[in-house]
């Protein structure tokens, strides 16, 4: 069965400490508020159990009220607020150390009609301050308005650069020529080609080897057979169980009646038993695959090497073939030219059946001084290798081991 002990709280106007049958402030006479918790004893096994049948009225009687007009927390036995002397039907009941709350959540008709009680305290009225300020504030995000508190993402970086001067440039194109003409070539029959001419046979000649069949030997060797074998072996089986007995453990535990009294009962976990398990050791058997090594012989053939020979030729053929190359190379000083058409005449007159084919390389290279290096710069064309030349400065990085052009140097000045 519960027992009932006596809570208490502080008033916060005096600091006083009231056991929890009082309404009034023992020391200043302030009524008890919503502000002011019921608070319970730091070891509640150690307070007295209340017997006064007066007090066990009180504590039997239900949660307290408090006043809609003044606040005060009063009895539920009271019929009538003992500070103001409002009726109990504009009360509220009062939860545990929280606000209290009208009836279907609406406010008491004399609290709407009354002015708010002041706060006790100080830090009370900084607290009522702060909250009508706060409801003041329109709601931000009710207007579609974002708020936002993380900082911004930090700003990209250009390329550690360095500063490069244009010293010169280099150029170099090349004309590939290549010749159509009869050629010369000799081989096995399959790699004749079928516009050859002028074919003449060069006799038998090695083609290749082959692998023939010489004879079979025997080999010895060994196998691993299965066969089934029984093996005795040891379990583990249930064969009961071992049990022991466990203490009870007991504590009390109080909840309060939010009238200034806590109802404390006696909560007990444990006791029965705690059994494992018992194993016993139980000889079993079983059949398993097991191996062993037999003799086996097998026929094992023998190959031997013979060449194998096939008529050889040689023949004529038309085929491109490249001639010469004809280069022009030049610096910065001079503009870049192909090679002129007295340059790319064959030397010699070309024979009956003759033509030739041509094809063009170009590469462009501008000279740069970074710090106290020389260095070359590639240019993919010429309006690229104009264009380098035509800045002397240039703001340049490294990028894979190779100088990458990142700005002129005016155009980081004019940002």
């Amino acid at each position: 069965m519960a027992r009932k002990i006596e809570m208490h709280w502080v008033c916060s106007s005096c600091g006083h400490r009231n056991l929890g049958r009082h309404k009034r402030c023992q020391r200043c006479g302030d009524p008890k508020d919503a502000s002011e918790p019921w608070l319970m004893p730091s070891d509640t096994s150690a307070a007295p159990s209340v017997t006064d049948p007066e007090l066990l009225r009180q504590a039997n009687a239900g949660a307290d009220w408090q006043c809609g007009y003044c606040g005060s927390h009063q009895r539920r036995l009271d019929g009538a607020c003992a500070q103001c002397g409002a009726a109990q039907s504009e009360g509220r009941r009062v939860p545990v150390g929280g606000a209290a709350q009208a009836p279907g959540g609406a406010a008491p008709r004399a609290l709407m009609a009354a002015a708010p009680r002041p706060a006790k305290t100080a830090w009370g009225r900084v607290a009522l301050l702060v909250g009508l300020a706060l409801a003041a504030v329109p709601c931000v995000t009710c207007m579609g308005v974002a708020v936002f508190t993380d900082p911004p993402p930090p700003a990209l970086e250009r390329p550690v650069t360095e500063v490069a001067e244009v010293t010169g440039g280099a150029w170099t194109r090349v004309v590939h020529i290549e010749r159509y003409r009869v050629i010369e070539e000799s081989g096995f029959v399959e790699r004749r080609p079928a516009d050859a001419f002028d074919i003449e046979s060069l006799g038998q000649a090695h083609h290749h080897d082959e692998q023939v069949l010489d004879h079979y030997e025997t080999e010895h060797y060994t196998e691993q057979v299965p066969y089934q074998d029984t093996e005795t072996y040891t379990d583990q089986e249930s064969c009961g169980e071992d049990c022991v007995d466990l203490p009870e453990s007991c504590s009390e535990v109080c909840t309060p009646d939010d009238n200034g009294f806590a109802s404390c009962n006696t909560v007990c976990s444990g006791g029965g038993q705690s059994c494992t398990t018992r194993y016993c050791s139980v000889t079993r058997t079983r059949t398993v695959t097991r191996y062993r090594s037999e003799p086996r012989t097998r026929q094992v053939p023998r190959y031997r090497t013979e060449p194998r020979y096939a008529e050889r030729f040689r023949w004529h053929v038309w085929r491109w073939g490249h001639d010469r190359d004809v280069t022009e190379a030049g610096d910065a000083t001079q503009a870049p030219a192909w090679p002129t058409d007295e340059e790319l005449a064959p030397p010699a007159p070309l024979a009956e059946g003759e033509r030739e084919r041509t094809t063009r390389e170009e590469t462009y290279a501008v000279l740069l001084r970074v710090g106290a290096r020389d260095e070359q710069l590639s240019a993919t064309s010429l309006a690229v290798y104009d264009r380098l030349r035509e800045e002397p400065r240039w703001h340049v990085y490294r990028e894979g081991g190779s100088l990458q052009v990142a700005k002129p140097v005016h155009a980081f000045a004019a940002e």
